[in-house]
């Protein structure tokens, strides 16, 4: 079976609060207020379910983020590529779970570009790019005695990290147990 997805979306924002970089070391963000805005793009899915137990997601986002004026607005990857994956385990009441993201490279803008071009003066903006990026997750769940849910799983399993400019976390463990009666 195969099932595919898209949605476009339009959004027109007024007084939108964006982030930008003011210094690499020590690495400091602030907080800008953006008079008005514009974010438009689209998603598009494909689910592939090659047997009941397998479904394999395929996704790619485009997103176009401006201020009235024009100017990109940082931290807004333009492509987004997503991958999932989910095996169903029925004898040992298990599923498997993994994901793949691809993010392309993101505009990044300084503290003298972000006051020029976004504090209503004449300087254009002078654009900066972090580079692009992927990240996999592999998540595992279990049931056990028919009221204990188990997962554990690792995010960012490769310790990918592009800070300052991506906002991500290195490499995460982690683990639960949900009991349902």
């Amino acid at each position: 079976m195969i099932w595919f997805r898209i949605n476009g979306y339009y959004n027109d924002v007024t007084n939108l609060i964006n982030y930008y970089y003011v210094t690499p070391n020590p690495v400091v963000f602030s907080y800008r207020n953006i008079s008005a805005a514009t974010a438009q793009g689209f998603d598009l899915d494909i689910d592939i379910r090659p047997i009941s137990t397998v479904a394999i997601i395929l996704g790619y986002n485009f997103n176009e983020t401006k201020d009235h004026e024009g100017n990109i607005l940082p931290f807004h990857s333009p492509h987004t590529v997503n991958v999932k994956a989910n095996i169903d385990v029925p004898s040992l009441n298990s599923s498997i779970f993994s994901r793949f993201r691809w993010y392309d490279k993101q505009p990044v803008v300084d503290e003298q570009t972000n006051t020029g071009a976004f504090g209503g003066g004449t300087v254009s903006p002078t654009y900066f790019y972090s580079p692009a990026y992927h990240v996999i997750d592999i998540n595992v769940s279990t049931r056990l005695f028919e009221l204990l849910d188990f997962t554990a799983g690792i995010n960012n399993v490769l310790d990918k990290t592009v800070f300052p400019f991506g906002q991500i976390k290195g490499r995460e463990f982690f683990t639960g147990i949900r009991y349902q009666y």
